[in-house]
């Protein structure tokens, strides 16, 4: 892979269990730790989480 690939990790909990460090260990594999850019869901995207509440 090229040196300048980024990764994003979306990770459906907030907790860093196993499917976590699986995902992060294949980042790894592919880029640089500064190069992985990580998102947990729903914390960090409260507002759309709770508009979801809002349909259901």
């Amino acid at each position: 892979m090229e040196e300048d690939s980024k990764v994003a990790l979306i990770n459906g909990q907030n907790h860093k269990g196993s499917s976590y460090n699986t995902g992060k260990i294949l980042a790894l594999k592919l880029t640089s730790e500064e190069d992985i850019f990580e998102i947990f869901l729903p914390k960090d995207f409260i507002n759309t989480a709770w508009g979801v509440i809002h349909v259901l």
